[in-house]
C-alpha cells in the first residue's frame, strides 16, 4: 500500500510571493495533508524561496525539497526531477504562482481510480484577487470520456496542471527534454498519443490559475529573448516528431494553430536589434516547412504576419510586428482583450 495518495509536484523558480499560499492550498485539501506527497523542485532561484522551502521541509516531513544551483530555464528540468522522486501511484501538477480548489485532490483521485484510466482532467478557474473571471454553470462531477484517436480537439487541452496521471503511464510513455521549453505541449501530446481513454470533468473547476493584477498591464517585452523564443521552438519542434513518428498527421492544424500563434506574440514582444530578429524569423520558416501544413488562424494579424514569414518576407514582418507590439502595450486594447477572453474554457 502507498504512503500517499497522490503526489504533487511544483517546479519553482523566485515564487517567494506566491508559496505560502500555493501550498496553503494543499495544505487544506479535504482528502487530508498527510495523504499528499509534495515535491518541490527549486530551479536555481535568487530571492527567498530557498529560505521558505528549507522551513517548510523542517516542518512537514510529507514535503519533499530539491534544490538545482543553477535555473534550468525552463520547468522541464524541475518538473523530470520531480517525477523521478515520486513514490505514490498518481502524479499531479501545481504551479507555484496558483492554487487547488479544495477538493481538487480527493475528486481527480477518486475519478482516476474509479474509472483505472491512465488520466483524468478537469476544467479550471481563472482569478484575479481572489474573484472568478469566468462565467461558470453550476459545478458538478459530470464525465466526459475522450479517446484521443477519435477526438482530436483534445490536443487543444495541453496544460498538465489540471490533470492527475497513472504514475506508470507517465514513466512509461512521456519524457521532456531539459532544454525545451512548451513542454506542457511535449507531456500532454506524449499521453495523448499513447492513450485511447481520458476522463474529463468538464463541470469541475479544480484549478485556480491566477492572474495578477498588478502584472497584467506590464508589459513583457523586457523578459522575452531570443533563447526564450528558441527555446520554445525547440519544444515545438519535439512534440511535432512525436506526432509524425506515429503518423497523427491530422492533429498538426489542430495543435499547432494555437502555438505558432504564441510564438508570433512573442515574437511581437521581442525588442531586439534586426539580425536577432530575422534569426528568429528563420527559425519560425524552418518549423512551418517541417510541420508541412496550412494553418488558418482566427486572428487577422497573426494570419498577416504569418503570411509574411512563409514568404520569407522578413523586412514587412519586422514592420508589422512593431506596429502589433504598440497595440499590445495599449493598455485599453489589453483590457479589451482581457475581456473577450475571460469567459473561455480550457
Amino acid at each position: 500500500m502507498d504512503e500517499y495518495k497522490v503526489s504533487v509536484i511544483i517546479p519553482i523558480y523566485n515564487g517567494e510571493k506566491f508559496l505560502i499560499k500555493c501550498i496553503d492550498s494543499l495544505k487544506n485539501q479535504s482528502i487530508g495533508f498527510k495523504n499528499i506527497e509534495v515535491i518541490i523542485v527549486n530551479d536555481g532561484s535568487t530571492d527567498n524561496t530557498k529560505l521558505i522551502l528549507q522551513k517548510l521541509s523542517e516542518k512537514y516531513l510529507n514535503c519533499k525539497i530539491f534544490h538545482l544551483k543553477e535555473s534550468s530555464g525552463t520547468p522541464a528540468k524541475p518538473v523530470n526531477i520531480g517525477i523521478e522522486h515520486v513514490s505514490s501511484k498518481f502524479i499531479m501538477f501545481l504551479d507555484c504562482d496558483d492554487t487547488y480548489a479544495k477538493n481538487m485532490c480527493e475528486v481527480m483521485y477518486n475519478t482516476i481510480n474509479h474509472f483505472n484510466t491512465d488520466l483524468v482532467m478537469c476544467n479550471y478557474d481563472k482569478l484575479i484577487n481572489d474573484k472568478s473571471i469566468i462565467k461558470k454553470g453550476k459545478e458538478n462531477l459530470e464525465t466526459v470520456p475522450y479517446n484521443p484517436n477519435k477526438d482530436l480537439d483534445i490536443f487543444n487541452y495541453i496544460s498538465r496542471w489540471n490533470k492527475i496521471f497513472n504514475k506508470d503511464f507517465v514513466t512509461s510513455n512521456i519524457k521532456c527534454p531539459d532544454y525545451v521549453l512548451a513542454e506542457d505541449v511535449i507531456f500532454s501530446v506524449s499521453a495523448y498519443l499513447n492513450t485511447d481513454k481520458i476522463i474529463y470533468l468538464k463541470n469541475f473547476f479544480g484549478y485556480n490559475y491566477i492572474l495578477h493584477e498588478s502584472d497584467f498591464y506590464k508589459s513583457i517585452t523586457h523578459t522575452v529573448t531570443i533563447d526564450l523564443i528558441q527555446n520554445t521552438i525547440k519544444g515545438l519542434f519535439y512534440a511535432a516528431e512525436l506526432i509524425k513518428n506515429k503518423e497523427r498527421y491530422e492533429v498538426m492544424p489542430i495543435l499547432f494553430e494555437n502555438h505558432i500563434r504564441g510564438v508570433l506574440i512573442y515574437f511581437i514582444k521581442l525588442i531586439d536589434n534586426k539580425k536577432i530578429k530575422i534569426k528568429i524569423l528563420e527559425d519560425i520558416n524552418n518549423f512551418e516547412k517541417y510541420l508541412d501544413i496550412n494553418i488558418k488562424f482566427k486572428e487577422k494579424w497573426a494570419d498577416i504576419l504569418n503570411y509574411f514569414i512563409i514568404k520569407r518576407n522578413f523586412k514587412m514582418a519586422i514592420v508589422f510586428s512593431n506596429f502589433m507590439r504598440f497595440l499590445y502595450n495599449n493598455k485599453i486594447i489589453n483590457k479589451i482583450y482581457r475581456k473577450e477572453n475571460a469567459d473561455k474554457e480550457l
